[in-house]
This record gives C-alpha cells, sequence and structure tokens, in this order.
C-alpha cells in the first residue's frame, strides 16, 4: 500500500530510486553523499519506458521492481522533489514501511510497460 505524501521530512528518511538517481546513472550525483541501504523489490510497482528514464506507477504486478534504497537527509527533497517534476510530473509516495518512491502522475501507454520491472 502507497499513500500520497508531499509534505518535508525533518529528518532522515528512506527513498527508493529505479532510475537515473540509481547508482551509474547522470541523476545519482544529487545522493551519491547518501547513504547506500539496500537494495530493494518494491511490490505492486510497475515501470514504464519514458525514453530516457523510467516512470512508476501502482498497480499490481506479478514482479516486484528493482530499486536502490537511500538514506535522504531533509535538505536534500527540496532538489529531488524539483528533478522529478512534483507535483506535475511525479508525485512523491510513502509505502506502509515508511520508504519513499515517485510515482508517475499522468496515464501511460500499457506498451511502454518494462516486462522485467528493472531499469538498466
Amino acid at each position: 500500500m502507497y499513500i500520497l505524501d508531499e509534505s518535508t521530512p525533518n529528518s532522515l528518511s528512506l527513498l527508493a530510486v529505479y532510475g537515473t538517481l540509481k547508482k551509474g546513472y547522470g541523476n545519482h550525483r544529487l545522493i551519491e553523499d547518501c547513504k547506500f541501504v539496500k537494495e530493494y523489490k518494491l511490490k505492486n510497482i510497475q515501470l514504464y519506458n519514458l525514453g530516457f528514464y523510467p516512470g512508476a506507477k501502482i498497480e499490481e504486478t506479478k514482479i516486484p521492481a528493482m530499486a536502490e534504497v537511500y538514506e535522504i537527509p531533509p535538505e536534500r527533497w527540496e532538489s529531488l522533489d524539483w528533478l522529478e517534476g512534483v507535483p506535475y510530473h511525479y508525485r512523491r509516495y510513502k509505502s506502509k514501511n515508511g520508504i519513499y518512491i515517485y510515482i508517475l502522475n499522468r496515464q501511460i501507454s500499457e506498451e511502454r510497460k518494462i516486462i522485467i520491472n528493472k531499469w538498466g
């Protein structure tokens, strides 16, 4: 279960990244000094190919989406939300176990679904 939560956390918080924020990709520079926690399987998250980056939608899936989880300090959320285009392009959601994830804020064609549910 995921709940919309775009309030700015006031302490270290966990963020699951599944695209260009992952290690080895261009936007990782924004979190490269943040602590890597673990690789993580996101249940009921489907990844879509948007061209140069993926998008995620909340939906039932047979294969969990693969992500990396990082500890994010409160002062970093503003730049991450700007990168992700919150609240227009993406919205920030929180899972029942307290991990944040950016979810695409628009409809997307089923043809763009990433079958293996992993980017890169």
